[in-house]
């Protein structure tokens, strides 16, 4: 399963905050090397195809930043070699338990500020770093729900196989899920929410 690609509405508002906030092109890169989502004006400027060489380094390292894009050694056999629409990018690994999922990216296509580039990107960091952190906690989320609900799944086909009525309580008492066995037993009642002290 794609992680960022099952969370990519969630990815598209964080680079819209991203790109409005601090004024840059937003783009998330998957493990497969597909270009989950971008900024329209990312899309516009350099299209969907990603340049491999370039995010395998970054995959590696856990972070880069590209100071002189299309002119860099990482950069040849791309398409942009030597005429890159960007002037600036930053990228940084997205990790889900330390292992590198993805890589978001941020853009700078403005080239009449080239020579200010230096301390430029330094106030992109912290901002790119966060934004890791928050995109692994949501996808680790995410993806604990989704355990979590084929855990119940599983659970629901197990009770549906015993012949006898089950039901599914908590600590308290309240019956949580029950078997159709156990809904006939019980005359139809409205079982979910009750508790067994009202039977």
């Amino acid at each position: 399963m794609n992680t960022l690609k099952s969370i990519k509405p969630f990815l598209q508002n964080v680079l819209a905050v991203l790109s409005n906030s601090l004024n840059v092109e937003a783009a998330i890169i998957d493990r497969e090397f597909d270009l989950v989502t971008c900024t329209s004006d990312y899309l516009q400027k350099k299209g969907t195809e990603v340049h491999i060489p370039s995010v395998q380094k970054v995959f590696e390292q856990g972070e880069m930043v590209v100071s002189k894009p299309g002119k860099m050694p990482s950069c040849k056999g791309c398409r942009f070699q030597n005429k890159c629409p960007a002037s600036l990018e930053i990228l940084n690994c997205i990790k889900l338990d330390n292992d590198p999922i993805g890589i978001i990216s941020l853009s700078v296509f403005n080239h009449s500020d080239d020579e200010n580039k230096p301390q430029s990107y330094k106030c992109f960091e912290q901002p790119l770093i966060e934004t890791s952190k928050l995109i692994s906690n949501y996808a680790k989320h995410e993806l604990t729900l989704k355990k979590m609900d084929l855990y119940k799944s599983m659970l629901k086909q197990s009770m549906e196989l015993c012949q006898d009525g089950m039901l599914l309580v908590n600590k308290h008492g309240l019956i949580l899920d029950h078997n159709q066995n156990a809904q006939i037993l019980l005359n139809k009642a409205k079982l979910k929410g009750r508790n067994l002290d009202q039977f």
